[in-house]
């Protein structure tokens, strides 16, 4: 099994940051070494959520992940690649994102937050 790259931190840089990156080659530089299906569901499923993405741009993401072309997307979709083009402008508008490399950011800060929500509100029993 492939593992994931170590890349060291950057001066400043937090933890996600350099998990986005060490992620980020190993899934974008890639293409043909695809995360699971359960996996790329996930990631596609909380950043659909992050962006109030509809289904094709979440379709558009999923592919793009897979490190797609947008060529290659634009034929399995059937539309223009000017059409997916601006498709994955407007994810990246949507979650804020830098560029396709900066969705591993925002996927690890998304479940950071859903982590910390899910602990916000529980007491600690003692017995």
């Amino acid at each position: 099994m492939e593992q994931i790259p170590f890349i060291p931190a950057q001066d400043g840089d937090s933890v996600s940051e350099t998990a986005s990156r060490s992620l980020s080659v190993f899934f974008l530089e890639s293409p043909v070494k695809c995360p699971s299906d359960r996996i790329l569901a996930e990631v596609v499923e909380v950043l659909r959520k992050a962006g109030g993405l509809t289904d094709v741009r979440s379709k558009v993401l999923e592919l793009l992940l897979l490190g797609r072309q947008y060529t290659e997307i634009a034929k399995i979709l059937g539309k223009s690649p000017n059409t997916v083009a601006s498709q994955v402008k407007a994810i990246l508008h949507r979650l804020g994102a830098d560029s396709t490399r900066d969705l591993f950011r925002i996927y690890l800060m998304e479940v950071d937050r859903n982590v910390v929500r899910s602990h916000v509100g529980r007491s600690c029993r003692r017995d």
